[in-house]
């Protein structure tokens, strides 16, 4: 399991909400199963650098959305 610095969890505590226009490609994303455009949207908007975020979250966090995706709403 990978954890982030106390730091890094501060920073996500401080930032603004997503605009309107990440949230519509984050939809879009969803809607077209590119789960992992979806993941990588989500870290670039939070000012995170890509080495910033393990593998290992992406591909987790991928199946996350994948299983999110198959749920009856």
């Amino acid at each position: 399991m990978v954890t982030e610095s106390p730091e890094g969890y501060q920073k996500l505590r401080t930032i603004d909400l997503p605009s309107e226009a990440l949230m519509k490609k984050i939809i879009l994303g969803l809607s077209q199963h590119d789960y992992q455009e979806v993941v990588k949207m989500g870290v670039e908007s939070f000012g995170l650098s890509q080495s910033t975020v393990s593998k290992a979250f992406i591909e987790e966090s991928t199946k996350a959305l994948e299983e999110f995706e198959k749920k009856d709403l």
